[in-house]
């Protein structure tokens, strides 16, 4: 549904372990709220499954940017996917901030 194609390779060994990294090229770009929870659900199974401990700080965060979806007219929706970006960027780049501590962000 929401695929990447690859660009270039990377390939990094940890012992037996071969990781391959590329530079991901988007199939289809997220454009609407429903692009949005279809992607997001996606991504929440599968961090919640590697990190099951996250599951209540994903729930809140899915809470927190669907409010903003419904309390604004469509023609905004692209402020709400660039406050998903700048949010999920910020709490990537710390080790302080969490994904639902929201008078941090």
């Amino acid at each position: 549904m929401y695929s990447t194609a690859t660009d270039s390779r990377t390939i990094e060994n940890l012992s037996k372990l071969e990781l391959h990294f590329g530079a991901a090229k988007p199939a289809k770009s997220v454009e609407t709220h429903g692009d949005w929870v279809i992607t997001w659900r996606i991504a929440f199974h599968t961090t919640k499954f590697i990190f099951p401990h996250w599951e209540k700080e994903l729930e809140d965060y899915t809470e927190y940017i669907s409010s903003y979806f419904t309390s604004i007219h469509l023609s905004a929706h692209w402020k709400v996917f660039e406050l998903d970006k700048a949010i999920r960027k910020q709490v990537g780049s710390v080790n302080n901030v969490s994904l639902n501590e929201f008078s941090k962000l």
